[in-house]
């Protein structure tokens, strides 16, 4: 679902089913996206890749 919203996702996704198949590169692109959503949550970044998605910041509470 990622790789029709993130240029970046289908890059990755396409270069790696050219060379490991479809199946693993569905798992390795799944597998970055969660490091991408760990590494944002964890960094407190906002997360501004996908074109009709932003996530507002953060109001210090």
């Amino acid at each position: 679902m990622a790789i029709r919203y993130s240029k970046y996702l289908r890059a990755f996704y396409d270069r790696l089913k050219a060379k490991k198949g479809s199946g693993k590169a569905i798992i390795a692109t799944a597998r970055k996206l969660l490091g991408i959503i760990y590494n944002t949550l964890k960094n407190k970044w906002v997360f501004e890749d996908f074109a009709n998605y932003k996530l507002a910041p953060q109001c210090a509470l």
